[in-house]
C-alpha cells in the first residue's frame, strides 16, 4: 500500500464486513484485530467489495530471503533500506509508548513492541498511570534492531 490514509475492508461471504481506517507509514507493519459476526438467517448479505476504479494494480513485492539471520538475530531482508526497528519491552506491561509523539500501545503480555522507524534519532517516552514516566532518545540504524528495556518505578505518594 502506498503511504497515507486508507480504509481497509475485511469481507467474508456469510459474515458482516468490518472496516477500519489506517494511516499507512513507509516500512511499518500493521495488525488488524477483528471478529467477523456470522449473518443471522434471513439477514441481508453485505455487497462484495470491488477495487476502487482509481486504484492501480501493482506487482506483489518480492519476498525477502529469510534463510540467513543477521548478526543482531533479525531475519535477513526483514527491513526496507533506510529503516531500522525499535524493540521496546516495558515493565509493567500495558504501558503507552510514544515515539516522536506518536502513540503506540505496549502489549499486555509483556512481549516486545516492535516499531519500524526511519534511520536516525528518535524521542521515546513510556507512560502508565501510577508510574513515573520514562524519556530517552534512541539512535536507530538502518537494517538494525535497537532494543530498549524499561522498568517504570511506581509514583511516590
Amino acid at each position: 500500500m502506498p503511504p497515507g490514509a486508507h480504509d481497509v475492508l475485511i469481507y467474508l461471504e456469510g459474515f458482516r464486513s468490518t472496516k477500519q481506517s489506517i494511516l499507512f507509514r513507509p516500512g511499518a507493519g500493521y495488525k488488524i484485530q477483528a471478529t467477523l459476526q456470522k449473518l443471522a438467517a434471513g439477514e441481508q448479505k453485505d455487497v462484495r467489495p470491488q477495487p476502487s476504479p482509481t486504484a492501480t494494480a501493482r506487482p506483489a513485492p518480492m519476498q525477502p530471503d529469510r534463510t540467513r539471520d543477521r548478526e543482531d538475530g533479525e531475519p535477513a531482508g526483514s527491513q526496507p533500506a533506510g529503516f531500522g526497528t525499535l524493540a521496546v519491552r516495558v515493565q509493567p506491561a500495558g504501558a503507552t509508548v510514544l515515539v516522536d509523539g506518536e502513540r503506540w500501545e505496549g502489549p499486555e503480555s509483556g512481549d516486545r513492541l516492535l516499531v519500524q522507524l526511519a534511520e536516525g534519532n528518535h524521542q521515546v517516552e513510556v507512560r502508565r498511570d501510577g508510574y513515573q514516566p520514562y524519556r530517552t532518545e534512541v539512535d536507530v540504524r538502518s537494517g538494525h534492531t535497537q532494543s530498549l528495556n524499561v522498568s517504570l518505578p511506581q509514583e511516590r505518594r
